[in-house]
């Protein structure tokens, strides 16, 4: 999980190119969906797809990601907070959007 939230900071990053940000875009989306490719009732390959296509995805964004990018993006993750909120009588979990407009900015300025 850890590694999903180190690719979101990264593709704010306005350093990071184009094309780890599409790679990124399509790893979060997949990673989210609760479509897959294979099916996860189908035996043994259902989870399969996960456990090979997630991790490559993963691996090959993170290669396309500069380092300085890498590392401040490793750094934010390890204090990232979810703020809880409720709403219409249910609880919901949405990412901390102060913090993220706090940080936003840093990664703007550097």
């Amino acid at each position: 999980m850890l590694d999903l939230v180190v690719l979101h900071l990264a593709y704010q990053n306005s350093k990071t190119p184009w094309t780890a940000k599409a790679i990124i875009v399509i790893i979060l989306g997949y990673a989210l969906s609760p479509i897959d490719l294979i099916p996860d009732f189908i035996p043994i390959l259902g989870l399969l797809d996960d456990l090979i296509l997630l991790p490559l995805g993963i691996y090959l964004a993170i290669k396309l990601i500069p380092k300085e990018v890498l590392e401040t993006s490793r750094i934010l993750a390890k204090t990232y907070q979810w703020e809880r909120k409720k709403c219409d009588g249910g609880t919901h979990y949405r990412p901390n959007l102060d913090w993220h407009r706090l940080h936003h900015n840093q990664f703007n300025s550097l």
